[in-house]
């Protein structure tokens, strides 16, 4: 999972039970990318702050280079 807050720092889960590790932007396209050439078909599922423009988002899925990429949401509490 790749997730991204609304002071803009991001992080990435792997799956390896290390937990998300703190990213730095400049970091995360070649990582991203370095992740999609070992294995381009697992999916990556991406979380951003409900605050952060929508654009900024697409980026993120954009810079991925993988070939299944979901978003991931939780529900509002409208109360």
């Amino acid at each position: 999972m790749v997730s991204i807050d609304c002071a803009s720092n991001y992080w990435i889960d792997a799956g390896d039970g290390l937990g998300p590790l703190a990213t730095a932007p400049e970091a995360l396209q070649p990582r991203l990318i370095e992740r999609s050439r070992q294995n381009p078909d697992t999916p990556v599922f991406v979380q951003g702050d409900s605050k952060i423009p929508y654009g900024r988002l697409v980026n993120l899925i954009g810079l991925s280079g993988f070939s299944k990429v979901s978003l991931k949401s939780s529900a509002v509490d409208g109360g």
